[in-house]
């Protein structure tokens, strides 16, 4: 799904937004914080969420920032680090 034109419209009710990430940690915190899953462009790696009200005009770097201060970015970089030593 490449080609801009096989992407599907987005319909958006008041009170909500799209935010697009690269970064699977975050794409995933998204999603658990209530995001609703519109795209996924294997391409370029890009996740495109719907999320509501609460969320809308926060940016892409304050969904980051409060990833990275959460209990999940924890769990998430002592996966990676156990992953690590699984492939020595």
């Amino acid at each position: 799904m490449s080609d801009a034109a096989e992407k599907r419209p987005v319909h958006l009710h008041p009170g909500e937004t799209v935010v697009e990430t690269r970064k699977l940690g975050l794409a995933a915190y998204i999603k658990m914080r209530g995001g609703s899953l519109l795209n996924f462009e294997p391409d370029t790696n890009m996740f495109s969420f719907k999320v509501k009200s609460e969320s809308v005009g926060k940016s892409v770097q304050d969904w980051e920032f409060e990833y990275l201060n959460s209990c999940c970015y924890r769990h998430d970089s002592e996966l990676v680090n156990l992953r690590k030593l699984m492939r020595r």
